[in-house]
């Protein structure tokens, strides 16, 4: 039976997106490293900056290499990679797949996003959205919301990176070809 979790993310909104913090494993220095995250139900796949995964130490030379399409842009060239530790408020999920890319406004400026929480993580959890802003005792706007997330799987049971494959496992890449192939 799955223990019951709760993951509570404080919710901003940065430039007409809703961000999260996130912890991903940097490899520089052995530990987690802050990530601020779009929450993007609209991205089938977890995106990290190229920046951002650089400097937490990802080797992008021998990455696998790929294309991905998003709104207003096409054939946008990726590297897959696998973050090996992944954490949502305090809880550790294990390992996610993630596409590296240099992100660029439809104007072609980068953007000062450093990651999208995309659908192949989402997926997991039962996902419920609070859009009411809070405030403390001196009218100061702390959020302006708050997400909490209930895991489907056993936060307890983590894959080791070995076992880790990016094309099946839980959080590794999901497209239509692995939807279809889940629904059969």
């Amino acid at each position: 039976m799955i223990k019951p979790v709760e993951i509570c993310l404080d919710l901003s909104f940065y430039s007409r997106s809703m961000t999260i913090d996130s912890r991903i494993w940097n490899n520089n220095i052995n530990n987690f490293s802050r990530c601020e995250m779009v929450f993007d139900t609209g991205a089938y796949m977890t995106l990290i900056s190229t920046q951002t995964a650089l400097r937490s130490g990802y080797k992008l030379k021998d990455a696998e290499e790929t294309t991905i399409d998003g709104v207003g842009s096409n054939n946008v060239p990726a590297k897959r990679i696998v973050i090996p530790q992944f954490k949502l408020g305090d809880i550790n999920i294990g390992c996610v797949s993630a596409l590296v890319v240099d992100m660029v406004d439809a104007d072609g400026f980068a953007k000062q996003t450093q990651a999208l929480l995309g659908i192949n993580v989402i997926r997991y959890f039962d996902v419920c959205m609070n859009f009411d802003k809070e405030y403390d005792a001196g009218g100061n706007k702390l959020r302006d919301g708050l997400i909490k997330m209930y895991p489907k799987f056993d936060v307890g049971d983590i894959p080791a990176l070995e076992n880790f494959n990016p094309n099946s496992s839980r959080f590794g890449i999901w497209s239509v070809a692995h939807q279809n192939n889940l629904t059969k």
